[in-house]
């Protein structure tokens, strides 16, 4: 069991020396970047040089392809659809006395029974 252990610390420790490496790395590439742009800011030349030596794996953010920062044209998207006019109604309709007498009468408990047994049947 210690053995396990002990191949496990030993891995452990590769790895951090490897990190700590790394990170010494980066500040050093990092203060000779600094260097070299103000060696060449100040023999008035422009920082591209420096720009130019920046060292591998830096990570650039860019857009992606096909993404612009536009805003929503008006009547895009879901507004279009026809189905949705119900939803912009201007609040509930109350009818007028003429609608109301041209209403049918709903039908009696008695007749919707009898109409549902003959549609089951």
């Amino acid at each position: 069991m210690s053995s396990f252990f002990g191949s496990m610390k030993a891995k452990y420790d590769a790895r951090k020396a490897e990190k700590k490496a790394k990170r010494e790395s980066k500040i050093l590439s990092k203060d000779a970047l600094k260097d070299a742009t103000k060696q060449s800011t100040e023999a008035g030349g422009a920082p591209a040089a420096a720009a130019a030596s920046k060292p591998e794996g830096d990570v650039h953010i860019l857009p992606v392809p096909g993404n612009t920062n536009e805003p929503p044209q008006v009547g895009g998207g879901l507004n279009t659809n026809p189905e949705w006019e119900l939803h912009r109604g201007a609040g509930p309709v109350i009818p007028t006395s003429e609608q109301v007498a041209n209403l049918e009468q709903p039908l009696s408990r008695e007749e919707l029974r009898a109409r549902a047994e003959a549609l089951n049947a």
